[in-house]
């Protein structure tokens, strides 16, 4: 059985790019979901061009959300306390942080007029 689920958090550390034995691309990050005692830690695995490339254009404190399929494992700490591990494959990537966005020309500085923009004119031979 595989289960799914949608995390929406905080990049705790910028991810990291690594290459597996294979050969193949993939992105490692740290989530913070929720706060303080509350907060629950995920390793998250990105496969993907776009979902890495989406998440490596995060940092430290960007908030996000991702999709995937996710497991649970239980371990003990060094102190004897038990511990539970998650991680979740994501395969799809929600930031919600605003791509940059091209700098429109100001109307306090316009651009030269360029004729080629403007076709036809007054001889243009339509009637109004």
């Amino acid at each position: 059985m595989t289960a799914r689920a949608i995390i929406n958090g905080v990049i705790f550390k910028a991810p990291v790019e690594k290459t597996s034995k294979a050969g193949n691309a993939y992105v490692t990050a740290t989530i913070r979901d929720g706060k303080g005692d509350a907060a629950r830690w995920w390793k998250a695995l990105v496969f993907g061009d776009d979902a890495m490339a989406e998440v490596l254009r995060l940092g430290d404190g960007d908030p996000l959300a991702v999709a995937g399929e996710f497991d649970c494992q239980a371990y003990k700490t060094d102190t004897g306390e038990d511990r539970l591990s998650w991680s979740i494959m994501v395969d799809a990537v929600l930031s919600a942080r605003a791509k940059p966005k091209k700098a429109k020309p100001s109307q306090d500085n316009p651009q030269p007029f360029d004729p080629k923009r403007c076709e036809g004119g007054p001889d243009d031979g339509i009637p109004f």
